[in-house]
C-alpha cells in the first residue's frame, strides 16, 4: 500500500540508483572537477521522476537511467546559466558554477553538459531527441521572458506561460522521455506532459513564494508575480497551484495513481524550503485536493 513513508522510501532507492549511474558514467565520459560539481547537491527531483514514470508504466526503472542523467545534466546546465543572467552566488548552499570558477567555464561547460545529455537521450529514439531539444528551447525561451522582465521589459507573456516555459518544460520532458525509453506512444504521451507540465509550474509558484518570503526579486517570474497578483501575492499564488495540483491529480490518475503520490512526495519535498506559514498553507491546499479527488491517505 503507498503511502508518505513507502514513496520516501522507493524515491530513495531510485535517487541512490540515479547516482551511482551518474558518478560511474561521469567518470567515463566526463570526468573533469567541474562536471562533478554542477550535479552535485540538487534534489534530482527531474531526474527521479523519469525513474518513477518508467517503474510506473514499465516495471524497470533502470531502463530509464540514461534519461535520467540527460534530465540531471540538462537541468545543471541551465542552472550555470540562469545564476549569470541571475547574478546570483549561491546555489545550493555553495558558491554557484560562476563564482567558482569564472564566466569563461561558465559559458563552455553547458555546452559540454548538453552535448552530453543529447547523446544519451539518442538511445530512446529520434523522437526523444525531438522532445529534449523542444523542452530546452521553451526553457530557454522562459529564460528569455525572465530576463527580459528583469530589465523593465514586461512584454506579452503571462506568469504562468513563464513558468510553464522556465520550469514546466523540464519537468514535461522528465515525464515524457521515459516513456520512449519503453517504446510507448499515443494518448499516453499526451497525458504524461500535461502531467509533467503542471508538476513543473507548481514547483515553480512555490519557488517564487520562497523567493518572495526571503525579500528575493532577482528573477523576472517572481516580479511578474507580483505585477499581476496587484498586491495580493498569497490569494493569487495559491489558487494557480491549486489549479495546477488539480491538473496534476487529474493526469495522473489516467496514467498510475502512484505519480500523485509523487508529485505530493516532489512538493511536499520542496515545501522545507518555505516559510512554516505558508508551508501549512500549501500541505491544506494538498490535503483538500487530495480528498477532493478521492485518493486513499497519504499518512
Amino acid at each position: 500500500m503507498l503511502n508518505a513513508a513507502t514513496v520516501y522510501s522507493r524515491m530513495s532507492v531510485l535517487r541512490e540508483m540515479l547516482e551511482a549511474y551518474i558518478q560511474d558514467t561521469l567518470s567515463k565520459e566526463i570526468p573533469y572537477e567541474e562536471v562533478f560539481y554542477a550535479l552535485k547537491g540538487g534534489k534530482a527531483l527531474r531526474g527521479t521522476l523519469a525513474l518513477f514514470m518508467a517503474e510506473c508504466l514499465g516495471g524497470d526503472p533502470s531502463i530509464a537511467l540514461p534519461i535520467a542523467f540527460a534530465l540531471e545534466l540538462m537541468h545543471s546546465a541551465s542552472l550555470i546559466h540562469d545564476d549569470i543572467i541571475d547574478k546570483s552566488e549561491v546555489r545550493r548552499g555553495r558558491e554557484s558554477f560562476w563564482k567558482k570558477y569564472g564566466l569563461e567555464k561558465s559559458i563552455i561547460y553547458p555546452h559540454v553538459l548538453m552535448a552530453t545529455a543529447i547523446k544519451y537521450v539518442s538511445k530512446a529514439g529520434i523522437e526523444a531527441v525531438r522532445e529534449s531539444m523542444d523542452a530546452w528551447r521553451k526553457a530557454a525561451i522562459g529564460q528569455i521572458w525572465d530576463m527580459e522582465i528583469l530589465k523593465g521589459e514586461r512584454g506579452v507573456a503571462s506568469y504562468i506561460d513563464i513558468v510553464a516555459y522556465k520550469t514546466g518544460a523540464v519537468f514535461e520532458a522528465s515525464s515524457v522521455l521515459p516513456l520512449y525509453a519503453l517504446g510507448l506512444d499515443g494518448g499516453i504521451i499526451s497525458t504524461a506532459k500535461k502531467f509533467g507540465l503542471s508538476l513543473g509550474s507548481a514547483y515553480q509558484i512555490l519557488d517564487d513564494l520562497s523567493d518572495i518570503e526571503k525579500g528575493e526579486k532577482s528573477s523576472g517570474s517572481v516580479l511578474k508575480l507580483l505585477e499581476e497578483s496587484g498586491g495580493e501575492v498569497y490569494p493569487y499564488a495559491l489558487n494557480l497551484f491549486k489549479e495546477e495540483l488539480d491538473k496534476i491529480l487529474k493526469n495522473a490518475a489516467e496514467l498510475s495513481i502512484k505519480l500523485a503520490y509523487y508529485a505530493r512526495y516532489s512538493l511536499e519535498t520542496f515545501l522545507q524550503e518555505t516559510s512554516d506559514e505558508t508551508r501549512q498553507k500549501i500541505l491544506g491546499i494538498i490535503s483538500s485536493r487530495w480528498t477532493y479527488w478521492g485518493l486513499p491517505d497519504y499518512r
